[in-house]
């Protein structure tokens, strides 16, 4: 058996050229493992406030939301779900509706015209008037929320963010820069 020695460094212990590479790959991890659920968790924040104006959604506890944001055709953010007009100010509603549901049409793409959005009258009755207006709060409601995405994920693989986490990652490094994490080893 040969036995072999491996030196592992700080961030701070390493090169120039050596600490781009491993900045340059620490960010590439980062977004090959985006926390799905943290960014859905914040997106559907994000999706309250824009139709309550606040962080979160009294009685639409059902609004699911979808999205794939990976810069490609077909991309984009929706939800669906029900809410009532009281509880969504942030809807463009017409006079005679009382809530409004939101169907998937689609379940190969995410962006906002996946889904129809149905409004009802007092009686659940659907209704037609002001079905428009409606539709385009809608539409305009998922571009914020595709944006506030890109957002966050860049936020995510920023250098900043990738700079935090190396400094609590430890000696962890070769000098070349690239990450090597101890196997078997207990610390």
């Amino acid at each position: 058996m040969k036995e072999y020695t491996i030196t592992r460094y700080s961030f701070e212990e390493l090169s120039p050229e050596a600490q781009e590479k491993a900045l340059e790959a620490w960010r590439y991890s980062l977004h090959m493992e985006i926390p799905d659920y943290l960014l859905e968790e914040s997106m559907l924040e994000e999706l309250a406030r824009e139709i309550t104006g606040a962080y979160d959604l009294p009685g639409a506890d059902d609004l699911k939301i979808s999205y794939s944001l990976s810069y490609s055709q077909g991309d984009g953010v929706s939800f669906s779900g029900r809410v009532n007009k009281e509880t969504a100010p942030g809807l463009s509603w017409p006079d005679s509706a009382i809530y409004a549901e939101f169907k998937r049409n689609s379940n190969h793409y995410s962006h906002g015209y996946t889904v129809t959005p149905e409004l009802f009258d007092a009686e659940g009755e659907e209704i037609s008037d002001g079905i428009e207006e409606f539709r385009e709060s809608y539409l305009k409601i998922c571009r914020n929320l595709e944006k506030y995405g890109y957002k966050w994920i860049e936020e995510w693989t920023s250098e900043a963010h990738a700079r935090e986490d190396i400094a609590e990652a430890g000696d962890i490094f070769l000098l070349s820069g690239k990450v090597d994490h101890p196997a078997g080893v207990n610390a």
